[in-house]
């Protein structure tokens, strides 16, 4: 085993450790027919209830009692539309999830750029050092992320970049420091009991639901009823948490891709995310697949002088398998 692989499999367990939950915004559908066709759709054992409230929750209940809620969002137009957010799920569910995902697209329901997906991450055991590696990672490389998806404007409204000023005060805070120290780093003063709908949620990389919540949040992505791209979607997020985790220490300076930027994205998710080998295909594909068409008229001597700065990188005929890097 090489030390890259080595290297992976750590990190891969961590993330597999972890916890995960999303939220897929859409309209088209009423929330109670929606819940409906879930429950129908994924069949035996699945059943709905109403739950009501202001949120007009009606839930779609999993055979062992976890719910899934199909619930009122006003952030989008013509009634608040019906978000499905899911229970807190884990790495073994995530096939499950792709199974709700599969039948919300049954269901005739509709996302188009005003419907967002959002990926949490369970964040009980995030050490101040953890917090603070993950928004420097998120910064340095947060401006390929959103060329990675296309993020379209309005997306950028409601998922901000990360400051500098946020990041200059999370920077000052020391490892050894209490999450109070962090809580008033991130709300610029200190907010033991921080309220939903706070404007700091509006960011890429959310930390406001790690006091909200226990969560961290990111809120980059388009709505999606594709299976296979709320899979790389939740591993990617999932990856980038695990690394942060991993590692003592990590640089917030921004990353100038280039005229490569596919290669640059596979490379990061390769090399520090532990994203290798046949169970990550499908989240290399989706991260990359919109980097590849816009590096595709770029002249090669980009991509050559992309490996001279990295070291040695090989993959398979389609760029999608492993990738050893030397750095």
């Amino acid at each position: 085993m090489t030390r890259n692989e080595q290297n992976a499999a750590k990190t891969n367990a961590v993330m597999k450790a972890q916890t995960f939950g999303i939220e897929i915004e859409t309209h088209g559908v009423g929330r109670e027919a929606l819940a409906t066709k879930i429950a129908d759709e994924m069949g035996e054992g699945w059943t709905t209830t109403r739950d009501g409230g202001y949120y007009d929750v009606t839930a779609v209940v999993m055979p062992d009692g976890r719910k899934w809620k199909v619930m009122f969002d006003g952030s989008l137009p013509n009634g608040g539309g019906a978000e499905v957010v899911s229970p807190i799920l884990k790495w073994g569910d995530i096939e499950t999830m792709q199974d709700v995902v599969r039948a919300i697209k049954k269901s005739g329901a509709r996302i188009d750029s005003s419907t967002g997906m959002h990926v949490h991450v369970g964040a009980d055991d995030m050490t101040v050092k953890d917090v603070r590696n993950l928004i420097k990672i998120v910064h340095r490389r947060e401006e390929l992320i959103e060329q990675s998806i296309n993020m379209n404007s309005r997306r950028q409204r409601w998922a901000q970049s990360v400051d500098g000023e946020r990041l200059r005060r999370i920077e000052r805070v020391g490892n050894g420091s209490s999450l109070r120290a962090l809580n008033r780093a991130w709300y610029g003063s200190f907010t033991p009991r921080p309220t939903h709908y706070d404007n700091s949620r509006y960011h890429g990389l959310n930390l406001h639901n790690l006091w909200f919540l226990g969560t961290v949040e990111f809120r980059w992505f388009d709505a999606t009823t594709h299976a296979g791209k709320a899979k790389a979607y939740v591993q990617f997020c999932m990856a980038v948490v695990a690394s942060a985790k991993m590692q003592r220490s990590a640089s917030s300076a921004r990353q100038v891709s280039g005229d490569t930027r596919a290669r640059t994205m596979q490379a990061w998710m390769c090399a520090q995310l532990g994203l290798i080998g046949d169970e990550f295909k499908t989240v290399r594909k989706h991260m990359t697949d919109n980097l590849k068409a816009a590096d595709s008229a770029r002249p090669r001597r980009a991509a050559d002088a992309l490996d001279a700065a990295l070291g040695t990188a090989t993959a398979g005929p389609d760029d999608d398998g492993l990738v050893t890097m030397t750095i």
